[in-house]
């Protein structure tokens, strides 16, 4: 059966099953209060009548008239529920009778003198028993036998009623319920309708962590199909198990609620790995009275936007490296060279995560950070985020990070040539000094000393990316007033032959040197 037959049908049995059990409760309450009433009704009726009876057939019964105690008796006989009416002296003869001759000996037999008025069953008969007093002397008993068959009939025709006005209601009540179903489920096909054709996985999660049954296409077809008592975690732990272990762990910190819930909200893993493909993971709960309680969860394939960015990324960070090879080839090189030995060495590291592999994770990232690699710089940064968590590497992190450098390195290496090398180029600085040196008649040495002095990098680039770190510094600490003065003297690194020094100082604009 499809499934918005099957949902039609719980909601119609969901809505019914309340209004078929009021019903039924209804019609069995209204029957026996019903046949109640009618039998108070007839034992009020046979108190009356016998009473009657003692005021009429009284006086003949003292005066020892057997024919105006016959009469007497005469005035109920024609009552639609009549069904004997017997007179009896306290020695149990009878002293008149009205009603089937079959039954006089019977109702005779069981008559008894009573002290007071009294009202009994038997059978279908409603027997009411009167004493006659004469002087406190008790001188006969008047009884009188009500058939309740009418009654009951009465109250059976009253039940049916009440039965019938509910199942009208149950019917009316169907027949609403029917088409607000059709038109619940109707909304419920074209609303599943469209969540399946939507390039977005939709999930619903309770508090603990369980999935409910209801889930998109989609989502179906990324984490499979829905298994009772599932939880997030456990759905994603096959595709991709360090995300997962995040999620839980973060998760139970959401439901502690010991830090502010935007925080803990904040800290749950946005990224999900799921083959070559990446995917985006959006939580939105539902919060009561700062707790959570359900969430509904998107997911979205963003491999290709990511594919986009790294592309687009990819291309500013060569042409960061290209402007910068332009003034700065050794530092390139450098970088080049050092930034290939951390990400061989990131890549081929296996848990346990040592100290020094960390402390090479920081310098890279600060190495790409300080060249303008933002990609892998915030790659780096989410790698130490999770290994904070669960001190193990993300495989899919690391990948993404050697990828990057290699299509980088790759580019460069059309740049750089076959061989990359880092000799300092000549400046026009040095051939005026060459020149300023053959004119004053220098010795062979020293031209000599000169000339192999242009092998060595200046001491000036090197500050220069000081330089460039400290602008760095001082602008994620929000200090963008910081001047940075470099005096190099235009040194080489072992070639000078005086005490002459290189230095770099910084002074803020707005306060003393720092």
């Amino acid at each position: 059966m499809p499934a918005s037959g099957s949902f039609r049908i719980k909601l119609i049995a969901g809505a019914l099953a309340p209004l078929v059990i009021a019903g039924a409760l209804q019609a069995l309450y209204s029957m026996v209060s019903q046949r109640r009433e009618a039998i108070a009704g007839l034992e009020a009726k046979a108190d009356a009548v016998t009473s009657l009876l003692v005021n009429v057939a009284g006086p003949s019964i003292a005066l020892d008239d057997p024919g105006g105690v016959d009469e007497g008796l005469g005035y109920v006989e024609h009552d639609p529920d009549f069904e004997f009416a017997l007179a009896v002296t306290p020695d149990g003869r009878p002293i008149a009778f009205r009603g089937p001759t079959a039954t006089r000996d019977a109702w005779t037999a069981s008559a008894t003198i009573t002290s007071e008025p009294v009202v009994s069953h038997s059978g279908d008969t409603l027997v009411a028993s009167y004493p006659v007093v004469i002087k406190g002397k008790p001188i006969a008993e008047l009884v009188v036998g009500l058939r309740t068959t009418n009654a009951s009939a009465q109250a059976t025709k009253l039940t049916a009623w009440a039965a019938l006005i509910s199942l009208a209601g149950i019917a009316a009540a169907v027949a609403v319920v029917l088409v607000l179903a059709g038109q619940i489920a109707r909304r419920n096909r074209e609303m599943t309708s469209l969540l399946d054709n939507m390039d977005q996985g939709f999930l619903s999660m309770r508090r603990d962590g369980t999935l409910a049954a209801e889930r998109s296409a989609m989502a179906t077809r990324w984490l499979g199909e829905h298994r009772p008592g599932q939880r997030l975690w456990d759905a994603i732990a096959p595709h991709d198990r360090n995300t997962a272990e995040w999620l839980e762990l973060c998760w139970s910190a959401v439901l502690e609620n010991e830090l502010p819930l935007e925080v803990t909200l904040d800290q749950l893993p946005a990224q999900l790995t799921i083959g070559d493909r990446s995917y985006r993971i959006e939580y939105k709960p539902t919060i009561i009275d700062d707790t959570v309680g359900d969430t509904l969860i998107v997911i979205s394939d963003k491999t290709a936007e990511l594919a986009r960015d790294r592309a687009e990324a990819s291309e500013r960070d060569l042409l960061r490296m290209v402007e910068r090879l332009t003034r700065d080839r050794a530092g390139v090189v450098e970088f080049v060279e050092d930034t290939d030995r951390l990400v061989g060495q990131l890549d081929r590291a296996s848990d346990p995560i040592s100290d020094a592999l960390r402390r090479d994770l920081h310098t890279l990232k600060g190495n790409c950070g300080m060249f303008g690699l933002t990609q892998i710089a915030e790659r780096c940064h989410e790698l130490e985020e999770q290994l904070a968590i669960t001190s193990r590497l993300d495989g899919n992190i690391v990948h993404a990070i050697a990828l990057s450098w290699g299509e980088l390195k790759a580019k460069l290496d059309r740049v750089f040539g076959a061989e990359r090398s880092a000799d300092s180029e000549i400046q026009p600085d040095d051939l005026a000094e060459l020149r300023a040196a053959i004119a004053r008649g220098a010795s062979l040495s020293m031209l000599e000393y000169i000339v192999r002095s242009w092998s060595l990098e200046r001491t000036r680039p090197r500050l220069e990316r000081f330089a460039e770190q400290v602008h760095g510094l001082a602008s994620r600490l929000g200090k963008t007033d910081v001047a940075v003065e470099i005096v190099d003297r235009h040194l080489r690194p072992y070639c000078s032959r005086n005490s002459a020094r290189a230095r770099v100082r910084v002074r803020s604009r707005a306060s003393a040197s720092v």
